[in-house]
């Protein structure tokens, strides 16, 4: 990024430079387009952040997937940004209930034959985890215990009878909540 800041011979703050990292979130594409927008602003003076705030709009764009892997890694803010960003886009809830609870029973299963398999690792080779999610998987089943899956478990149930419209309440709320709960290892907050 510093290269491009060069290239471009724009003088940013370290304000403005965190607040452009922080806005494309790695995606190398949109801070290029940011940076080219800066251009226009150029001045002697370095640009600062309500320079950039002027000029940016959220460039980060996400999927499901994106917001289950913060919630696993334990991401709370990014999950947060996440889901609202998902709701924002018009996303069908249910899709992100879908890839939650897939994950959550998959844990859970995992959690389970950990009683019988001591090897955690031959047991994410066994079950086909992907490599890139083994290390994350394998901290999680380490650090919590089969009764935070369970719990998270009988949750996602409820959460989905609000997604589906059979009990009344906020989908995407639920959604947050539950996301909130996984991400900081906390099922109390599921009860409040």
């Amino acid at each position: 990024m510093r290269q491009r800041v060069q290239h471009y011979q724009l003088r940013l703050t370290s304000a403005a430079s965190q607040l452009i990292a922080e806005f494309c979130e790695g995606n190398l594409y949109a801070a290029e387009q940011a940076l080219q927008k800066l251009t226009l602003l150029k001045n002697d003076a370095p640009l600062d952040t309500p320079h950039i705030q002027q000029v940016l709009t959220d460039s980060s764009h996400y999927d499901v997937f994106a917001w289950v892997d913060a919630c696993l890694a334990g991401e709370q803010q990014r999950q947060l940004k996440i889901i609202k960003q998902l709701q924002g886009a018009k996303l069908e809830p249910t899709l992100a209930l879908w890839a939650i609870a897939r994950e959550t029973r998959q844990l859970l299963g995992l959690q389970n034959q950990l009683t019988t398999e001591k090897n955690i690792a031959s047991l994410l080779k066994q079950q086909r985890i992907l490599a890139k999610k083994q290390p994350l998987y394998t901290k999680l089943l380490q650090t919590m215990d089969l009764a935070f899956w369970g719990q998270l478990t009988i949750t996602i149930a409820a959460v989905d009878t609000i997604v589906k419209g059979v009990v009344k309440g906020d989908g995407w709320q639920a959604l947050s909540n539950y996301g909130s709960a996984l991400a900081l290892r906390d099922v109390r907050m599921l009860n409040d």
